[in-house]
This record gives structure tokens, sequence and C-alpha cells, in this order.
């Protein structure tokens, strides 16, 4: 027998051998724990007893479970699943793929995920208090985001080694997948950056060997937590009511370079996707990029005066 705890924990354990993220193991985890408190429900406790139609039930489980699942977290537990069922059988731990031929929901096509405008990012820009530590700290942090569209994740884990200021280069050594990059710095973001290492990081440090980039009040690497709570702050300050506190940083990035003539390509290995598909959704062709075509274009737009009657005719 192969009770599901097991096929799991071992599942589990060949992601970490082949060197997926911690957090991308811990997800796999949660999603695999619903299927087996399910399999227990209902009686499936070994591997070997699973078939295609129990595969197919707990599909239907999660379409009709209560409180409403979202399409994405059926999609997820179900591909976690597949990935289990397809990993066992290629180790022949399994006599065959009982989640194959399982189908996935099909999730509706998202809207562009928010994006600043350039006059938004600079009144975020000049909410830091310059001339203490947190703010030259902060008003760095945000220089960073913009230029380089780093993660949260991989900010927080960036240390003072990671940056090459006389080459306007930052090396990404924790990105998404284990992928490492190098993420180019503007002018804008080297001069905040010298400036916090030559003050307000000194000022916030205590123990001179901490490697981390950005330090927080305790002399310690700046937390993920401290961090959403201060960038937010800044966004509601500047009366900017879109979502994200990080993250929104990383879209204006890739929106504004793309306007500006970036190939998604090359954005891809800006922004470290593994897939072209990823970087086509922060790509989305803008708003104002729209309006300007339409008003380039469209001859609905050549009027004598605002105010004045159409032409009688549309050439």
């Amino acid at each position: 027998p192969m009770l599901l705890a097991d096929a799991i924990a071992a599942h589990l354990a060949a992601l970490t051998l082949a060197n997926l993220a911690p957090s991308t193991v811990a997800s796999r985890a949660v999603l695999l724990r619903a299927f087996a408190r399910w399999g227990a429900a209902v009686g499936l406790r070994d591997w070997r007893e699973c078939s295609a139609a129990q595969a197919a039930a707990y599909r239907v489980h999660l379409a009709d479970a209560a409180g409403g699942l979202s399409l994405r977290v059926q999609r997820n537990r179900l591909a976690a699943l597949r990935a289990l069922s397809a990993w066992l059988h290629a180790q022949r731990l399994a006599p065959a793929d009982p989640a194959a031929a399982l189908p996935l929901p099909r999730l509706p096509q998202r809207l562009p995920p928010s994006v600043l405008s350039l006059r938004e990012a600079e009144r975020v820009l000049r909410r830091p208090r310059l001339g203490t530590p947190l703010g030259e700290r902060d008003h760095a942090i945000l220089e960073l985001l913009f230029s380089a569209g780093l993660r949260r994740g991989e900010l927080l884990a960036l240390d003072v080694t990671d940056l090459d200021l006389d080459r306007h280069l930052v090396c990404v050594r924790h990105g998404k997948g284990g992928r490492e990059r190098l993420a180019p710095l503007g002018r804008r973001a080297v001069y905040w950056l010298r400036r916090y290492l030559d003050g307000a990081r000194r000022a916030l440090l205590r123990d001179a060997g901490t490697p981390a980039l950005f330090i927080g009040t305790r002399g310690t690497r700046l937390t993920r937590a401290r961090l959403n709570e201060r960038l937010r702050r800044y966004l509601d300050e500047a009366h900017v009511e879109k979502r994200g506190s990080c993250h929104v940083w990383r879209h204006t990035m890739a929106t504004v370079m793309h306007d500006r003539g970036a190939d998604i390509r090359d954005l891809q290995v800006l922004l470290g996707h593994a897939q072209l598909s990823t970087t086509a959704l922060y790509t989305q062709v803008s708003a104002e990029r729209l309006l300007r075509v339409h008003r380039r274009t469209h001859p609905s737009w050549r009027l004598p005066d605002p105010a004045g009657e159409p032409p009688a005719t549309l050439t």
C-alpha cells in the first residue's frame, strides 16, 4: 500500500531535491493536503486505489464546495493533483496515472493589473521624508522597484553585494523558480541607492556583518509586513487608489517600457518570467496608449472645435 500522506511526502521531497523554491513546495503541500483530506472523508487512503473516476469525483467536489471555491483555486488544486499523479507513475510507484486526463477549469481572461501613471508615480515618490533614515531607505526602495521591476521577495532578499552600481546592475539571486537574473538600474535608482548606502543604511545598521541591503528599525533585514505597510501608506498619502503596494511598481515599469517601445521578449527577461504569456498580461495595451492611437487615427477626433459641430463627412 501507498498511503496518500506518504505519496504526497515523497513528491514534496522530490520537488525540494529539484531545487524548487521553498515557498513553491509549501504551496504545493497545502494544495495536496486538501486532496488528502477529501480522500480521508470518502475512504480513499491508498493512492494505488485511486482511479480516474475518483479523480473526476474530486473535481466535482471542488466545483460544488460549500462556500464556493474560485476557479483559480480549483485549477491550482487539480493541477497539483495531476503533477502528483504523473510523478508517481513516472517513478513507477503507482501502476497508473489516474489524473492524466483530468480537465482543468478554464480561467476567464484577466484585466491588466493596476498600473500607475507617471504623475501618480512621481507623487508617491515624493512621500517618503528625505533627511530621515527610514525616508531615505523607503525612497531608495521605491526607485529600485520602479527601475528594476523586482518582486517583493526578490527585493527583500537582496544583499549589498548584489548591487553593481558602477555597471547599473542588480543581481537577483532569489528569483521565482530559483532563476537568477541581472536587472538594469536607471540613473535615478543608482543615485538614491548610493545615497542610502552612504547614509541611512549606516544609521539603521547595528551589526556591521549584516549582509542585507534593506535594514529595518531593529538593525536586521526588512520584513515583508513592514515593507507592505510603509509602501501602502505612501500610496494612500498620495491619494492613489489602486491595488497593491509592491507589485504595482512592477506592473508600472513593464507597462511604461512597453508603451515606449520595449520588446515583450526583452521584458520577459527583465521581469524574470518563465513563460512569455505571463509577460503579455503585464504589457497589455494601456488605456493611455490606446487613447493616443485612437486620437491619432480615428476621424471622429477631427473637429474644428471641441464645442463646435462635427464635420459633415468623416474623411
